[in-house]
């Protein structure tokens, strides 16, 4: 098992996050989907300056 680890950064209020997942989704990953999650930072309470880490389990 390997972790891809990717960072986004744009505005919350455009739906980021869900775009953000919907892109990882399209991707041809050899995902396992045991522990999939975002981290999203401190920088969210800007909802137009959010940064965040997207963490998805594909196979070694």
């Amino acid at each position: 098992m390997n972790v891809i680890q990717t960072t986004v950064k744009g505005e919350l209020v455009k739906r980021l996050i869900v775009k953000y997942w919907s892109k990882i989704w399209e991707m041809f990953l050899d995902r396992i989907y045991t522990a999939e999650f975002e981290i999203i930072r401190e920088k969210a309470q800007d909802p137009t300056n959010v940064e965040g880490d997207f963490y998805v389990d594909v196979n070694s």
